[in-house]
């Protein structure tokens, strides 16, 4: 069309024709741009940005059909940066047998720095979104903090493990935002990578020196988003815990452990088990607020929870991911 630039240029970059609304739009008359070359005049060897385009030309003689269509920044005679959209072609001249590159340019500059802006916006956002995971953290985590400095005047056993039990839950919701912010990732979560550290830290908090329970999280990498991790991480939370309350009654047993399994269908579903080699369910973990607990996040998954006792407890969760 009238307002495109058409150019051809020598392998070396010499520009050998060029029509007039290119002159007009650069800001040249023709003896300026008639074989000079092109990355003396209009094509800066690099970008505003700092990236490196002086391999341009060479490239699409090298391999045109890669780069049959591609974008540049050019730059005009009052040092005006602009960005254009070149369509190449490698021509034989007819007088000389040689070849030559008829490139024809589209000025792309206001899509560019709408793409740009649109990507500020975005970058800005993703800044909000991990200042506010960040925050929910720290928020619950002074939680856990008022929890503790509460324990400390509470003697009543069982208050205590209430408030210890809540302090874990808290602290497995607290992980999640955690992780959100350090990687970046704000709509979904390692979910290996998650379990390991909620096991992790209920060790720490749970396991006897004198006979510790040995922990191990296997199976599948999968990825979750946020309200699944969530109810999965707590769901798991109780289970991890009551395995280390009630399965290991039995002072004589030294070989204690809580095994975590993942695993990913192919039909889309997911199967998580937590199994002991413990003494079987008591009749108080059976009732427990944990236990209630349990039943409300995997209907809320819209999953399934199975219990076997043989050799100890195996809780398994299936739900569609």
């Amino acid at each position: 069309g009238t307002n495109s630039i058409i150019i051809r240029l020598k392998p070396d970059g010499t520009i050998i024709y060029i029509n007039d609304y290119a002159l007009t739009y650069f800001g040249y008359n023709k003896n300026e741009l008639l074989n000079k070359k092109l990355q003396d005049t209009i094509l800066p060897g690099v970008t505003e940005n700092g990236d490196d385009q002086s391999w341009i030309i060479k490239n699409i003689f090298d391999d045109n059909e890669h780069y049959w269509i591609n974008e540049n920044e050019n730059i005009k005679r009052d040092g005006e940066r602009v960005w254009f959209l070149w369509s190449n072609k490698l021509i034989t001249n007819e007088e000389t047998n040689e070849i030559e590159l008829l490139a024809i340019g589209q000025d792309i500059t206001i899509r560019k720095k709408a793409e740009k802006d649109l990507s500020t916006s975005l970058s800005e956002k993703s800044i909000l979104l991990g200042e506010i995971h960040h925050r929910v953290k720290n928020n619950l985590q002074i939680i856990t903090s008022l929890i503790n400095l509460q324990l400390g005047d509470i003697s009543d056993d069982v208050v205590q493990e209430a408030l210890k039990s809540l302090q874990s839950r808290i602290q497995s919701m607290a992980l999640i935002h955690e992780m959100l912010y350090s990687t970046q990732s704000f709509s979904e979560i390692d979910f290996y990578d998650y379990l390991y550290q909620i096991v992790a830290t209920i060790s720490a908090t749970h396991n006897k020196i004198s006979n510790p329970v040995k922990v191990s999280v296997e199976g599948d990498k999968i990825h979750l988003d946020i309200e699944r991790s969530t109810t999965c991480g707590l769901i798991v939370n109780e289970l991890i815990i009551n395995a280390f309350k009630h399965a290991f009654n039995n002072q004589e047993q030294t070989d204690c452990k809580i095994n975590i399994n993942i695993m990913k269908e192919e039909s889309g579903k997911i199967i998580i088990k937590v199994e002991d080699n413990g003494t079987g369910i008591s009749s108080t973990s059976k009732s427990g607020m944990g236990t209630l607990l349990i039943e409300a996040l995997t209907d809320q998954l819209g999953g399934e929870m199975e219990i076997k006792e043989n050799n100890g407890t195996s809780f398994i969760l299936t739900f569609k991911n």
